[in-house]
């Protein structure tokens, strides 16, 4: 289903194109073709405009303190936009520049007027246009040029930026009214959680060429970033290699850092299943999984208690340091084969599984443990209704693998419990006793 941001942008279009609007958009023909009244004045409350969204009484109201032209176009803009988007139906109090958080259905109209404003202003294949005609220029001069001919401001420019440029460009814009940049982010750009770290400090961190610049009164960071390969590209390394670290060093030229906003979608481009730790000087930096891993993974592990984890279940994990302190570790998700003891069994499941807790834990101790257990294997019947004997034997491995249950997995009858307690569940399942 096409996303209502999308759907947005073309309203603005088929608007620019039923009226035979092309910047700088002039709104005098869309008023009377449309029968739209258009009027200033003082608003007592703070807002920039709002409109009546009536058929028989369609009427725009603009604050007549904005003097600031660009931001009073912006706002014509805006408020246009809830007249042509067809679900917005109600009376509306907007102030174009407030950061919304969009969790009710007014901020949201509230954001969708900013797309179609920016579309109408500065369409995307025209802003696009300029880039290509302006290319050797420099971008400071191109986003002047914007502004200058669409009549619009520097900051509506990032608006139409945002959505006009390539993957892999991130804008952070600074004013004198706040401390912090606001954030532009170009489609389908990355910005991956790096622990302990700021938005600007990931960018920093993560990008590979970095330009300042002041226009008008905004302090401008652009940051270039790495594009996301494609998931044949992906798929092509990590056969070639059947390692997923050497399938990173690959796709990245071995610049790692620069590479990790990629990381979660590189290994999600894979069948087999991982989960990926990346260190610098001993301090976790990213943690990501493939989003299909069923086993139990403690994010919280640092690097020597990862390892000493896999050493202890048998996991394979592949483990590597690189360049600049980079440590990076990769989880391969294992897979457990049936040891299909209930085909010789003449005991059940919760005799054993007592049996097994008998001998290991006494008093709140094993009724604890029970809990959890009962827990881990409620939770992984519940998962999927269509297990086969040996899918859910394998699920409730991998979820059973918890430091609280070390003595419990490591008991000589574990592994003909979870068989016993597989062939149960899945029989209950399919109706046989």
């Amino acid at each position: 289903m096409e996303n209502k941001e999308r759907i947005v942008r073309k309203i603005a279009n088929r608007v620019l194109k039923r009226y035979s609007l092309y910047p700088p958009v002039d709104f005098k023909n869309v008023f009377v073709e449309k029968g739209i009244k258009y009027r200033e004045e003082k608003l007592a409350t703070n807002g920039d405009g709002y409109t009546e969204l009536k058929d028989s009484n369609l009427e725009i109201v603009v604050n007549s303190e904005m003097d600031y032209m660009p931001r009073k176009r912006f706002t014509i803009a805006h408020e246009l936009g809830h007249i042509f988007i067809g679900w917005h139906d109600d009376v509306t109090l907007c102030k174009t520049d407030n950061e919304y958080a969009a969790h009710n259905m007014l901020d949201i109209q509230e954001k969708e007027a900013n797309v179609f404003a920016s579309e109408l202003l500065m369409p995307t294949e025209w802003v696009r246009e300029q880039l290509e005609k302006y290319k050797n220029f420099g971008l400071d001069y191109v986003i002047e040029k914007l502004s200058n001919y669409a009549k619009t401001s520097v900051m509506a420019c990032f608006y139409a930026l945002e959505n006009a440029m390539p993957e892999g460009n991130v804008f952070l814009v600074f004013t004198p009214s706040i401390y912090w940049g606001k954030k532009f982010i170009s489609n389908n750009t990355e910005i991956c959680y790096l622990r302990n770290k700021d938005f600007q400090e990931r960018c920093e961190i993560l990008c590979i060429e970095k330009s300042q610049y002041t226009i008008a009164s905004y302090d401008i960071l652009h940051y270039r970033f790495l594009p996301r390969p494609t998931k044949n590209l992906v798929e092509e390394a990590y056969r070639n290699s059947r390692n997923i670290i050497d399938t990173i060093k690959i796709l990245s030229k071995n610049h790692v850092l620069k590479w990790l906003h990629n990381f979660t979608y590189a290994v999600n481009c894979i069948k087999d299943r991982y989960a990926v730790w990346v260190f610098q000087n001993d301090e976790e930096l990213l943690f990501c999984q493939n989003h299909l891993l069923e086993m139990e993974i403690n994010k919280q592990d640092m690097l020597e208690a990862i390892v000493q984890r896999c050493n202890h279940y048998g996991y394979f994990y592949e483990y590597e340091e690189i360049g600049d302190s980079v440590t990076v570790i990769a989880l391969r998700e294992p897979i457990y084969k049936d040891v299909q003891a209930w085909k010789k069994s003449n005991i059940d499941s919760k005799y054993l599984c007592n049996q097994i807790l008998n001998d290991i834990y006494i008093g709140k101790e094993l009724e604890d443990k029970r809990r959890v257990i009962s827990g881990i294997i409620g939770s992984a019947n519940s998962m999927h209704k269509d297990f086969s004997i040996e899918e859910l034997y394998n699920l409730i491995q991998k979820r059973m693998r918890r430091v609280e249950l070390d003595d419990f997995v490591n008991h000589s009858e574990f592994n003909r419990f979870v068989s016993l307690k597989s062939f149960e569940l899945v029989n209950r399942k399919n109706g046989f006793s």
